[in-house]
């Protein structure tokens, strides 16, 4: 809401009475409006690239500048959320504090696969990652998730952390709360692809968290730097360089450090 490997996300598709229209992306693939209607994958529109066949999809095997513009900036605020930690002074303990208050003001919660991994497979990392809530879930459920509790939807998001992804708690435009948590690469997903490797800024909110260093305890291994998503950490002359202006706060570092070496701070603290 992290990644050995960068990792992927999705659209909305709606139900109409005559035919299926796409209400969050306006660059769907060709003959989009002739899909039958049972086609309702909300973040990447996987449902109808699996009946234009594989050609298509071969030719757009990433996204492009243009349709992460269009799309998703502006669309949606994706915020990240340290989901396996909690702050208790210069303590780390797991816990899922944060986002169990989001899951826990659900009345319906469902899980499924993301649609950018689906979409794209750059990657090997969990696909059944995807949570939904309330109307979200909803839609979701036409489509084919699955409707969970919250126990497991707890279970999901430590395994997806443990798997290197990001959390990112997402508010869709026009929306007061967070209505999809997904967990995610810099490789597959839209909004860490749009921040990291299009260098689109600005799209991803900062959870209120940064991540500290004790270089004193360091000792230089670099499994912070194959965690991080976000490009913020990485090794010269076997010394760890940490640029914290483009840590997200995610926790990602944190929970694999072997000398606990890493902590998340507020940021009001720096």
């Amino acid at each position: 809401m992290g990644i050995t490997q960068p990792i992927k996300h999705t659209t909305r598709i709606g139900r109409s009475k005559q035919k299926p229209v796409c209400r969050r992306f306006k660059s769907c693939p060709p003959d989009h409006k002739q899909v039958p209607s049972e086609c309702l994958n909300p973040w990447s529109c996987h449902g109808v690239l699996s009946q234009l066949g594989v050609e298509w999809v071969k030719e757009q095997n990433d996204w492009t500048r243009e349709e992460l513009l269009k799309d998703y900036v502006g669309q949606m605020t994706p915020v990240t959320v340290p989901v396996n930690i909690s702050i208790q002074g210069q303590q780390t303990v797991l816990d899922l504090s944060s986002v169990e208050n989001i899951l826990r003001s659900a009345e319906i919660i469902t899980l499924e696969d993301c649609g950018c991994r689906a979409r794209f497979h750059k990657c090997d990392a969990p696909l059944d990652v995807c949570i939904s809530l309330d109307d979200e879930a909803r839609e979701a459920m036409k489509r084919g998730a699955k409707r969970i509790s919250l126990a497991h939807a707890l279970v999901a998001l430590k395994g997806s952390h443990q798997a290197g992804l990001v959390h990112l708690a997402y508010t869709f435009k026009g929306g007061e709360k967070p209505e999809v948590i997904c967990s995610c690469c810099s490789c597959c997903c839209h909004s860490l692809s749009a921040l990291v490797r299009f260098g689109i800024p600005d799209h991803i909110v900062a959870s209120e968290y940064t991540a500290s260093n004790n270089a004193e305890t360091c000792e230089n291994c670099g499994t912070c730097v194959q965690r991080c998503q976000f490009h913020a950490r990485q090794l010269a002359n076997d010394k760890l360089v940490f640029n914290q202006a483009k840590c997200f706060g995610c926790g990602l570092c944190v929970t694999t450090c072997p000398t606990k070496s890493i902590t998340l701070v507020k940021r009001t603290q720096l």
